[in-house]
C-alpha cells in the first residue's frame, strides 16, 4: 500500500476566533497582540513567561513579531497578566 504524504500544517487564521489585534512595542521590537476570549480558547497551551498551562476556556492573548515576514509562525499564547508583567520589566 502506498504511503500518503502528509500536508504541512496550515496556520489557522485568528480573525474569526478572537478580538482585534493591537500593535505593541517591547524591548525595541514590535508585536501584534490579539486577545482570545474564553469561549474561543479551545486548546491548552503553555505560557512562555511563567511556563504554567493556559487551560482550555481560559481567556489569554496570542503574540507574534510584527517585524518578520513569517511572524505568524512564531505566535505564542500568553496569560494576559504575564504579557502585561513582561511589559513592565
Amino acid at each position: 500500500m502506498a504511503s500518503r504524504k502528509r500536508k504541512a500544517p496550515q496556520h489557522r487564521p485568528l480573525g474569526g476566533v478572537s478580538g482585534p489585534q493591537q500593535r505593541e512595542a517591547r524591548e525595541g521590537r514590535e508585536f501584534f497582540v490579539r486577545p482570545i476570549p474564553g469561549q474561543n480558547a479551545t486548546k491548552s497551551y503553555t505560557c512562555p513567561w511563567c511556563l504554567d498551562p493556559i487551560k482550555s476556556g481560559e481567556p489569554h492573548v496570542v503574540v507574534w513579531p510584527a517585524d518578520e515576514a513569517d511572524g505568524v509562525s512564531q505566535r505564542r499564547h500568553w496569560h494576559t497578566r504575564c504579557w502585561r508583567r513582561g511589559a513592565e520589566r
